[in-house]
């Protein structure tokens, strides 16, 4: 399920140029220090195995900078088409055999009607709930749900 038909904020704000642009200082920067402050919170948790819920996961820094600690499967969900694209690539290249699911749309909009995966994959993880709340309280079933999730 798409965010809309066409021209949505994500498709618009973070355009392919953008993503380029982003996955360019990634490479040559590493990820940012927000993205860093929530992955040495993530990496103290035991990860072999789990599944990741990467809601928000623009060009897939977090996804692709847990790749090595055993994570068994991914899955992203990105609002703009041009940022899961430069995931897309980025991400299966790390993650070679394991499943990879790329998912289009807005989380908040698509939750509900993907709960199969969400369900299987989605648990409040509070240290990042608390770093970088996605939604506020009361927006959807999946409100409470996080930026990532291990389950």
């Amino acid at each position: 399920m798409a965010c809309c038909t066409r021209y949505c904020a994500g498709e618009t704000q973070f355009d392919s140029k953008v993503a380029q642009r982003d996955l360019r200082r990634y490479r040559r920067r590493g990820a940012d220090a927000t993205t860093r402050l929530m992955l040495a919170e993530v990496r103290r948790w035991p990860l072999e195995g789990q599944q990741l819920l990467d809601v928000g996961g623009g060009i897939g820094v977090i996804s692709a900078e847990l790749a090595g600690t055993g994570i068994a499967d991914v899955t992203v969900v990105e609002a703009s088409p041009a940022y899961l694209e430069v995931a897309r690539r980025e991400v299966r290249t790390r993650y070679g055999s394991r499943p990879t699911q790329f998912i289009l749309g807005d989380f908040a909009a698509i939750a509900d009607s993907r709960c199969n995966v969400i369900q299987d994959r989605a648990i409040d993880f509070r240290v990042i709930n608390q770093m970088h709340p996605v939604l506020p309280a009361g927006t959807s079933s999946a409100s409470h749900r996080t930026f990532s999730s291990i389950s």
